[in-house]
């Protein structure tokens, strides 16, 4: 657009005169070759130079140059092709070396015959432009303050809104910048703060009364999620221009509150110690002035606190101590040379009253800054004192004794060879009772197995009524042979200390049934009652050895149905009262038979011996069952106590651990009475329809016979070797011509190769078949040793068909053992 100045286009002549009324810097430039025309007195005097010196000059050209050409040629050039342009921006170089800026407006003018000139007005914006440069360096020096400050920096406004948010408050409080700005600041607090703040910020504003601006305070903080912590709060107030704005700083004190938690705890444990520490307690300066004490240094020196705090700890030494005292801690302060410190002595001490003692003291040094403590304990050793000079009495005295102690010495030398042999010779003989115990149930157990076994086989053949009393003689008597045998070996392992108790999951009810199905028939043919009672709160399994439970159970019954003419007993089993926390269960056997006299219960459980001999050899027995059974119950970790009335009865009672309980019916024992009598029959039945093909190996040859009886009856194939050797060339053989031999019968005690040597051969051929242990040895370890030497099962001897049958049915028919239900 062209800028006409009148209505008559004006001459150079008059725009010069309108130009040098203007007050601010004005230049006329042509607009060919960009020559200044007129430069009005402003511009003289803002750029320090003459209308003369520029005039008819390129404006290029003036002041050395230093216009930015680029810029305001371009912004010239679009003016004279009519493009309006309010203003540009030009950098000015200064002969001076700085930088000036200048805000150019321009208009086209056009002057005399139709001449087209730039008229241009300038202003100098150095000093804004330096002002905003200042400004933004200003900000950003703010904001990495804000953004590096360590403690969380939250600016707010008058109405609470959030105005700034720096890195550390994010971190500290859990929101990001964008979460809170414009927000009210008491979404960072907790009630009651939040309630509180806006009142308390319209108060201070309208009252200037301070709680926190310009004070600070700890207060309580809360995340973003909710959780709250302790920080310390302080608050300035700040004018940005015309709004006033609250700068708070935070500074989470939450380690700093633990850790005055734990000085403070450690301040009481520390005060608690020194409150109760026995030895004397005193920390003095380095003037050895009295700065703490202890109630135990009261009461060693007699002073009260009062009257120690503050005075030269050399009050409480005896000369020439005190004299020395300061003189000490002076030369230690110089030269680090020590007596005591760091090191401890034996000192005398004195108390208020004047008298000395005896004290051992040690002392440590401690630094709090640029200051020295040292803090003495000491111990009162007046008795120690007194119990050295007693020792050193003593020694003397020992002294004088040794020629006789040595004398006594080769007398007690003479003594502990004589015992040395002695016990050797007791152990000898000890080995000889376990060996003679092991050979007499090897000899008698075998023996004894033919005579029973063929007792119960002939038993089913017999038809008149006086043959089968005569072998139920013969059976009573072999079966009380048999539990004498049994009861020296129990008392022997107990006594010898070689018995071990091995605890196995217990079913009361299948293990009691059991003992009814053994005893029931004796109380029966006596026409006396037999009675069980469970209490509700009895668990059905418990933790226990199963076999010496029934073991001495069936003494305690045995006996109670032997000495009980008239009447009945009951067996009551029920948990102890504080069952809940300590479970033990209790079995209790009473009868209304003759009863015990008081004198006589003391010889109740001694071996071998008899509370009454008179009604021992109206009864018969040898003393030996309760003594057992009583043993046998402590070993479980049991009691078993008695009470009679001579003539009443008596009543025996059992206390066990319970061990691990259950309320689940769960199989046990092996023993074959009752319902376990039913499945060996069941078993027996299915011989019949798959037989087995079994190799017994044994050398006695009435147990040959008798065995083979057993097996081939049931249905079985039987194949018999005299000893190890055969047994495995038998085995070889059946191997080699494809025959099959189902199962092992190994006697474990025959000549040439016995049972453990042929089992372990067996085994390492890839014999993989069961082998059963029939063995006549039931002492403590037979059973682990015939399992290590490769046995699948144990069984002793005298052998019992039916437990023999189930057994070989177990094994053999795997698949026919199901779990036993509970009675």
């Amino acid at each position: 657009m062209v800028l006409s100045l009148s209505p008559d286009i004006p001459t150079i002549e008059c725009v010069e005169q309108c130009l040098a009324a203007i007050g601010h810097p004005t230049l006329l430039v042509g607009s060919n070759e960009w020559d200044v025309l007129y430069a009005n007195f402003a511009y003289e005097e803002m750029m320090s130079c003459q209308q003369a010196e520029i005039t008819g000059k390129s404006l290029f050209e003036i002041h050395e140059g230093c216009w930015n050409r680029s810029a305001l040629l371009s912004s010239l050039q679009n003016a004279s092709h009519g493009d309006r342009l309010e203003h540009i921006i030009v950098e000015h170089n200064c002969s001076n070396g700085s930088n000036r800026a200048f805000e150019v407006h321009h208009r086209v003018a056009q002057l005399g015959t139709a001449r087209l000139c730039h008229l241009l007005s300038i202003r100098d914006i150095s000093v804004i432009r330096q002002l905003e440069s200042a400004y933004k360096r200003s900000e950003a020096r703010h904001q990495t303050l804000l953004d590096s400050a360590v403690d969380a920096i939250v600016i707010i406004n008058t109405h609470g809104a959030i105005k700034a948010f720096n890195p550390a408050a994010e971190r500290l409080f859990g929101f990001s910048s964008d979460e809170v700005l414009g927000l009210n600041v008491n979404m960072l607090m907790p009630s009651p703060y939040q309630q509180e703040h806006d009142n308390y910020l319209r108060r201070y504003l309208e009252t200037k009364e301070r709680r926190v601006i310009g004070i600070g305070r700890e207060v309580i903080g809360k995340r973003k999620d909710g959780t709250v912590f302790p920080m310390n709060l302080s608050i300035s107030e700040v004018t940005d221009g015309e709004e006033r704005l609250f700068v708070g700083t935070v500074r989470d004190i939450t380690h700093s509150k633990r850790t005055e938690e734990a000085l403070r705890d450690s301040e009481a444990r520390v005060r608690a110690i020194l409150g109760t520490a026995v030895d004397a307690i005193i920390t003095i300066d380095e003037s050895g002035l009295i700065k703490s004490l202890n109630s135990a240094a009261q009461k060693m020196f007699g002073y009260s606190h009062h009257e120690m705090i503050g005075e030269n700890v050399r009050m409480l030494m005896p000369d020439p101590y005190r004299g020395e005292h300061d003189g000490y801690l002076q030369k230690y302060q110089q030269t680090g040379t020590r007596r005591v410190i760091g090191i401890g002595r034996e000192a005398v001490g004195r108390r208020r009253d004047g008298s000395t003692f005896p004290m051992e003291l040690s002392v440590s040094e401690v630094r709090q800054g640029s200051r020295r403590y040292f803090t003495g304990i000491v111990r009162d050793i007046t008795d120690r004192k007194r119990y050295e000079a007693r020792l050193r009495e003593s020694i003397e005295e020992s002294s004088r004794s040794q020629a006789r102690l040595k004398i006594q010495a080769e007398e007690l030398a003479q003594q502990a060879t004589s015992l040395s042999e002695a016990r050797k010779s007791a152990e000898a003989a000890n080995r000889a009772k376990s060996d003679f115990l092991a050979n007499m149930s090897h000899e008698i157990r075998t023996p004894m197995t033919a005579i029973l076994g063929f007792a119960e086989q002939v038993s089913a053949s017999l038809n008149r009524p006086e043959d089968c009393e005569a072998l139920s003689i013969i059976r009573r008597n072999g079966e009380h042979l048999l539990k004498l045998i049994n009861d020296i070996l129990d008392i022997s392992k107990i006594e010898s200390g070689l018995f071990e108790i091995e605890k196995t999951t217990c079913d009361l009810r299948l293990l009691i049934h059991d003992l009814m199905q053994s005893i029931g028939p004796k109380a029966a043919q006596k026409k006396i009652g037999l009675t069980v009672n469970f209490a509700t709160n009895v668990p059905v399994c418990i933790e226990t050895d199963v076999l010496r439970l029934k073991q001495s159970l069936m003494n305690l019954l045995s006996n109670a149905v032997k000495f009980t003419e008239q009447g009945g007993v009951d067996l009551s089993v029920r948990m102890t009262e504080e069952f809940k926390t300590a479970p033990r269960i209790q079995m209790q056997i009473c009868d209304t038979g003759i009863g015990i006299a008081a004198e006589h219960l003391d010889k109740l459980f001694i071996p071998f011996s008899q509370a009454d001999t008179s009604v021992s050899r109206r009864f018969g027995g040898t003393g030996l069952g309760l003594a057992i059974s009583k043993r046998l119950i402590e070993l479980m970790g049991g009691d078993l106590q008695v009470k009679s009335i001579l003539g009443s009865g008596s009543s025996f009672t059992i206390t066990l651990p319970t061990g691990k309980i259950s309320h689940s019916a769960l199989g046990t024992s092996r023993q074959v009475s009752g319902p376990r009598l039913t499945k060996a029959l069941q078993a027996e039945a299915r011989v019949r329809e798959k037989p087995l093909s079994i190799l017994l190996a044994e050398d006695g040859v009435d147990n040959q016979k008798l065995i083979g009886l057993i097996l081939r009856k049931a249905g079985h194939d039987l194949t018999i070797a005299e000893h190890g050797g055969v047994a495995i060339a038998l085995y070889e053989r059946a191997i080699a011509e494809g025959q099959s031999i189902d199962m092992i019968l190994m006697d474990m005690q025959m000549p040439f190769v016995d049972g453990y040597e042929a089992t372990r051969r067996l085994r390492s051929m890839g014999c993989q078949i069961p082998i059963v242990a029939l063995t006549a040895h039931a002492m403590v370890g037979d059973r682990e040793k015939c399992l290590q030497a490769g046995c699948t099962e144990y069984m002793t001897k005298p052998i019992d068909r039916h437990a023999l049958l189930q057994l070989i049915d177990e094994l053999g028919h795997p698949s026919a053992v199901v779990s036993q239900q509970p009675i």
